[in-house]
């Protein structure tokens, strides 16, 4: 029993050992056999969670719609589905929040014109007016988070031309019926080169303290820093360096895999995890960080690596558990010269970021019809993660663990 239990006790330290796991699956998405679903922010609420998801009709020009739909904590839908924008052009990026019991606002970003914004009831159906939220967007990354007094806070890459033309990140307030109140104004740091390879290295998360903290990759030195914002959209003056090992900048196709994700825990702290570039070598060029930091942005716990393996890890997405641990979720890429398969791997860790239980691994399939992005978040006593299934049509589905 003894050996038993000190085996058991190294295998969790150096990450070997692989909990159990219960796992469901439920389709999310129904094909059409002519579209394409691409998950968005989806959201946890008391009902279970929220999908948004933009689909992709391809079989006859372009017609894309943004679409959310209430699920329960076991995957079913429920209610109406709200297809708050359909256009013949690129719509990018949805992210759905939730207001109110069956009240959500959607944000997405149409082509040539910015952020656009909607609220609506999943319950009856009705939706209000959709309004401009941020115009002259960089790039077709952006993220919001509704914040302790209602308000919402969005985020995304703006151009800025006061010296020289560059992206800079920038934050807008907007009230809950989406009318203006603050911004959109600049963050403090060296801002990015214009031709920067977009990627969706940046998130906004609301604090309970009332306002939010925005956690983003620096483009030009690669490093992950935080900035506070109070809940007047005012950033801090300055932006915190929360990792402390190497950033390779890489290449541009490398720069596109960069991901920062955050979550504030049950003691105010907040988890971030993050993608780094490892080594030039195809199995292991991309490896996940993570690190405990203050509700300012303030290191306080040190730099861990995430995963236990040493393949292409990527697409990384943090979760606060009720419990006062955090989840983290990743995609690893295998190998398509190899012929290895793309997998779905969670991993739950203590509050001070401490691995809790050895890596999951959900899922593992063809690389061909499993998207590498993969969305993840609670579901009432469980967590899911949403996937992309298929080639064409392409349709979502949950797979739901306990924790």
């Amino acid at each position: 029993m003894l050996i038993s239990r000190l085996f058991a006790a190294a295998a969790l330290a150096c990450g070997c050992l692989v909990a159990p796991v219960s796992l469901q699956a439920a389709p999310l998405t129904v094909a059409d056999g002519r579209s394409v679903d691409t998950a968005g922010d989806i959201a946890a609420n008391p009902a279970g969670f929220l999908l948004v998801y933009a689909r992709t009709k391809v079989d006859s020009g372009v017609d894309v719609s943004v679409r959310v739909r209430q699920h329960t904590a076991a995957g079913r839908p429920t209610g109406r589905e709200l297809v708050l924008d359909r256009k013949p052009i690129a719509l990018f990026d949805p992210v759905v929040l939730p207001l109110a019991t069956d009240k959500v606002a959607g944000f997405w970003i149409r082509g040539g014109e910015g952020i656009i914004g909607r609220t609506g009831d999943t319950r009856t159906g009705v939706m209000a007016a959709e309004r401009p939220v941020m115009p002259q967007l960089a790039e077709a990354y952006m993220d919001a988070a509704v914040l302790p007094s209602g308000r919402m806070i969005v985020l995304a890459y703006r151009f800025d031309v006061s010296a020289g033309v560059t992206k800079r990140l920038a934050v807008s307030v907007v009230s809950s019926t989406l009318q203006p109140i603050a911004g959109p104004t600049f963050l403090p740091g060296t801002p990015a080169n214009y031709v920067a390879t977009a990627a969706q290295d940046f998130q906004v998360i609301a604090l309970k303290s009332g306002g939010a903290l925005v956690v983003h990759r620096n483009r030009t030195d690669g490093h992950v820093y935080a900035i506070p914002v109070s809940a007047a959209g005012r950033p801090a003056a300055t932006a915190t360096r929360i990792s402390s090992a190497s950033m390779p900048i890489g290449s541009g196709g490398q720069q596109a895999q960069f991901q920062v994700e955050a979550a504030q825990l049950v003691n105010g702290r907040v988890a971030v995890a993050w993608t780094r570039i490892g080594s030039t070598n195809a199995d292991d060029a991309f490896d996940i960080r993570h690190r405990v930091i203050g509700a300012n942005g303030a290191p306080l716990l040190p730099e861990r690596g995430t995963a236990a393996t040493r393949e292409e890890q990527v697409a990384p997405e943090v979760v606060a558990l009720p419990d006062g641990r955090f989840s983290v979720s990743w995609t690893n890429n295998g190998s398509a010269v190899d012929g290895r398969p793309r997998s779905y791997l969670v991993r739950h860790f203590n509050a001070d970021g401490t691995p809790a239980i050895g890596q999951r691994r959900l899922y593992i399939g063809p690389r061909a019809t499993n998207t590498e992005i993969a969305e993840y978040a609670l579901s009432g006593p469980r967590l899911v993660l949403v996937r992309g299934i298929g080639t064409l049509p392409l349709t979502l589905d949950g797979l739901f663990t306990s924790y």
